[in-house]
């Protein structure tokens, strides 16, 4: 009997070595206008998939995006370069600033200390 015990999950390779229904349903919602996120294509998936394939999770998605991506199929835009220490110490640095400001006196200013610079 054709088709039987030939069972298969849904984002599994298919013979032949194409991409899973998964990936194809990825580049389904890709196909429309603009540039969207991960978050943005489970909206769509949840609201448009579910009639006609199962809607896949958020990390089956971003799964197939980076395949995807990797087989040359999609695109992601590059954030800038930060180096996340950098960026960590900005913040606190405005934290810390605003914490001085807010406790000060009025007509009064809290000297920085050397180490804060």
């Amino acid at each position: 009997m054709a088709g039987r015990g030939t069972t298969r999950q849904p984002n599994e390779e298919p013979s032949g070595g194409g991409l899973p229904p998964t990936a194809w349903a990825v580049l389904g919602l890709l196909s429309f206008p603009g540039e969207r996120t991960g978050h943005e294509l489970k909206k769509w998936a949840d609201a448009l998939l579910r009639f006609f394939y199962w809607s896949p999770a958020l990390s089956q998605i971003c799964a197939e995006l980076r395949r995807l991506e990797a087989l040359g199929h999609a695109t992601a835009p590059r954030a800038p370069e930060v180096e996340p220490a950098e960026a960590l110490l900005d913040d606190l640095e405005h934290l810390a600033h605003a914490a001085r400001t807010a406790s000060e006196p009025p007509g009064q200013r809290v000297a920085d200390s050397p180490t804060c610079g």
